[in-house]
């Protein structure tokens, strides 16, 4: 067997340590590196980060290690990894379909929000130029990659109004905003596009009623005329 500093370990670590030095003693495994729950003097559970190799000393097989307290290492780790846990569910979930475009024009990342919109699975999209599975008109294509070149040079652009079409054929009315974004070095774009048809619809159904309004205002008032002067209704 070999001994080892139980006081410094945490129970529920203690067989894994005493395996791994069992292994080193064996020699199994020459040098190894590994985390395990430590326990401080004052009682707290620390993280502890052990360095060990094992060597001859004095012609016996021996194991020289070193610890280093990670303890805040791993909270910060920790917190950044719940960080971006959040907001991975923030940008799958967001109602607006976001896109993350290289400086190739190839489409990196995209939401849920994305496939609805396209009609096109991650899958499917991932890699692929923005000009190939964005369909636009030729007008809307020109005019959407000005704006993606506008925002290469660092300019945030938008929001600007285009009409794609769906993988069913069906045309959506967007509004696009693009902003310049730097993700592990690389400039990419990231375009947040919002489909715009329940409000293109409800401004039409407004302006409907405006016109309606408009026309029975119009009639009251020869309703009005007409009652007001009986005489022109006889004689017409």
């Amino acid at each position: 067997g070999c001994d080892v500093q139980v006081a410094l370990i945490a129970p529920e670590c203690l067989d894994e340590v005493r395996k791994r030095y069992r292994s080193l003693f064996s020699g199994d495994t020459r040098s190894e590196r590994h985390e395990f729950c430590g326990r401080h003097k004052d009682g707290r559970i620390i993280h502890l980060e052990n360095f060990a190799t094992r060597l001859q000393f004095e012609g016996r097989p021996a194991v020289i290690g070193s610890l280093v307290d990670v303890t805040e290492r791993k909270r910060i780790d920790e917190a950044l990894k719940s960080s971006e846990e959040r907001l991975k569910i923030i940008f799958e979930y967001a109602p607006d379909a976001i896109f993350l475009i290289d400086a190739d024009g190839a489409l990196v990342d995209g939401n849920r929000a994305v496939e609805k919109l396209l009609g096109y699975m991650k899958e499917e999209f991932i890699g692929r130029r923005f000009d190939e599975i964005v369909r636009l008109s030729p007008e809307d294509l020109s005019g959407a990659l000005t704006f993606l070149n506008q925002t290469a040079t660092g300019a945030t652009t938008g929001p600007t109004g285009l009409t794609l079409t769906r993988r069913d054929g069906a045309r959506v009315p967007v509004e696009a905003t693009a902003f310049p974004v730097m993700i592990g070095g690389q400039q990419m774009v990231l375009v947040i596009g919002r489909d715009i048809s329940e409000r293109q619809q409800l401004e039409e159904l407004k302006k409907r009623a405006l016109i309606q309004i408009d026309e029975n205002i119009e009639q009251l008032a020869i309703l009005n005329d007409s009652i007001r002067n009986p005489l022109t209704v006889i004689i017409a």
